[in-house]
């Protein structure tokens, strides 16, 4: 199944698509009444997916899977349907007769982590998912393995925004932590100080790219973006494709290219006196140390935070962490974004207020 956003939807026959993105605290699937969202790794690409209908409950054999977390969901009239976020392909599965159409879902993943960095599981197969349903009455979710990064991150996430109630999830199996490094993200049990700065790099009829803020910490610091699209004089298609470019970010694809985004995403490079030009890639592409190890070159990690929609106007959140805290001098910041037609255009902002603002905290 192709993937545009690193979630796909089971819902049932008349559900729509939830568009809330959590996985309440399991990790890898949450559920919303007659639907549910499953988060992968892979971010824009292709995962092996499979589905096994089955009239009663089947055996656990989860050898060989990363995470595996069982759920109960309502399809009625015993249909379920398979969606990527985007929802252009819809896939229909037929259940057994259910009468009060409860059904036990029960998800296996395994190359998430892989998926999430591009990369590949053995036998050169890209991320892969195992759906398992059976008719059954609703009871708490069950994690029964939980042992990829991706599934620790989000857990990790989703109680620190309290989204996640992990007193109704039962635990079967141990559990990954998450504990990120300083080059990926600001340090744990740190809120920074907030610098407002509202300097636009783009500002037209379709399209506002703002940097709101930056948040600085004494390792690194976090670039606030707001990116406001606009119909404007947009038909149908040409609005839907822009709401899907705008949304993916740092992580569009370029699939022409066979590659991670390079040449077609939202991307950010910073211009430091003294040091070669940063440029920015997905969270999923960041490099994740060996052995602990930090990397040895400057580094700037973009993510998607947040994402408002209304008929002729959307509205998405984006963070990205420089690390370390650049020196304090005057600096650049350029953005580009060549799928909405945006070619670099440069800020300049002055290195010292940014050091004086976190050393005065």
């Amino acid at each position: 199944m192709s993937v545009s956003y690193p979630w796909y939807f089971l819902m049932g026959a008349e559900a729509d698509n939830p568009n809330v993105f959590s996985t309440g605290g399991t990790g890898l699937i949450g559920t919303f009444e007659d639907s549910a969202v499953v988060a992968t790794g892979t971010q824009n690409g292709v995962i092996n997916l499979a589905v096994e209908v089955h009239n009663a409950r089947p055996a656990t054999a989860f050898d060989g899977w990363d995470d595996v977390v069982e759920v109960s969901v309502e399809f009625p009239g015993g249909e379920a349907r398979i969606a990527p976020w985007a929802a252009f392909h819809v896939v229909a599965v037929a259940l057994p007769r259910s009468n009060s159409w409860d059904y036990r879902v029960r998800v296996h993943a395994r190359g998430r982590d892989a998926g999430r960095g591009g990369g590949q599981v053995d036998g050169g197969r890209l991320e892969e998912h195992l759906i398992v349903i059976w008719p059954g009455p609703s009871a708490p979710p069950i994690v029964w393995k939980a042992m990829d990064v991706v599934g620790a991150y989000l857990r990790r996430a989703e109680v620190e925004r309290q989204s996640a109630a992990a007193s109704e999830i039962d635990v079967r199996g141990v559990m990954a932590t998450y504990t990120p490094a300083d080059w990926l993200s600001p340090p744990e049990g740190s809120t920074g100080a907030r610098l407002s700065v509202d300097q636009a790099f783009v500002r037209s009829a379709q399209l506002d790219v703002v940097l709101t803020a930056v948040t600085v910490y004494p390792v690194g610091c976090m670039f606030h973006l707001r990116v406001d699209a606009r119909r404007s004089d947009l038909d149908d298609p040409a609005w839907q494709r822009r709401k899907a470019v705008v949304v993916k970010g740092f992580a569009l694809a370029d699939r022409s290219a066979g590659n991670r985004g390079q040449g077609v995403a939202l991307s950010l490079t910073s211009n430091c006196p003294g040091q070669p030009p940063v440029r920015s890639i997905p969270l999923g592409s960041a490099h994740p140390g060996a052995a602990g190890q930090a990397p040895t070159q400057p580094q700037l990690t973009g993510w998607w935070t947040g994402t408002a929609g209304f008929p002729d106007k959307m509205t998405v959140d984006y963070n990205a962490w420089h690390w370390p805290l650049p020196p304090a001098q005057p600096w650049q910041l350029t953005v580009e974004w060549p799928a909405l037609h945006v070619p670099p255009t440069t800020i300049e902002l002055d290195g010292g207020i940014v050091a004086n603002h976190v050393d005065s905290k």
